[in-house]
Order: structure tokens, then sequence, then C-alpha cells
């Protein structure tokens, strides 16, 4: 008897372990991927954006998995992947911000 009340309150810690780890990291991650998910599907042509890898650029054309940008003061355009998207600057919004 004693032994069984021991496998229930390992159970039960272990079963409030897993409740803490589905909180504190699949919630957040999961909010996460939805904020990106819809920075994507906003993503127009002209909106200026940072790559990954600090590349600041204006989409020129968007693709089904690529984007294209313009880059520099030669306008070079580079092909990048949609995924390497780390933030998107509107001019609008940041017209915003400032009044």
């Amino acid at each position: 008897m004693v032994q069984n009340g021991n496998t229930v309150a390992v159970a039960i810690s272990f079963l409030f372990m897993l409740l803490l780890f589905y909180i504190a990291i699949l919630v957040p991650e999961k909010k996460r991927k939805n904020k990106f998910n819809s920075m994507l599907l906003g993503l127009r042509v002209e909106d200026n954006i940072m790559t990954s890898g600090g590349i600041v650029g204006k989409v020129c054309e968007i693709q089904d998995k690529y984007i294209i940008i313009t880059t520099g003061p030669d306008r070079v355009k580079i092909e990048i992947d949609k995924k390497s998207i780390a933030s998107v600057f509107n001019k609008e919004v940041e017209d915003k911000k400032v009044e």
C-alpha cells in the first residue's frame, strides 16, 4: 500500500512537470510561429525588410518560397528564402510611430 501511494505521487509530479513544460516552452513558441506566419502573409512589394543575416532591402518580387529584394546603392537584386526574414519595416507604420 505504501508503494502504491508513492507511485501515484510520482505520476502526479511527472504530469505536473509536463504541464509546466507545455506552458513554459510550447505555448510561447506557438505564438511566435503564428506571429511570424502572419508577418509573411502580410508581406507586400515595396516593404522594407531585414533578413536574419542583417541584410536590409526592399521587396521587389514575391514568389511562393522565395522573395527578391533590392539592396545597396547599386540596387543589387538578391533572392532569399522567406523564412530568413527577421522583420518588416513599413513606412506607414514608422510614420505613425513618429507622430
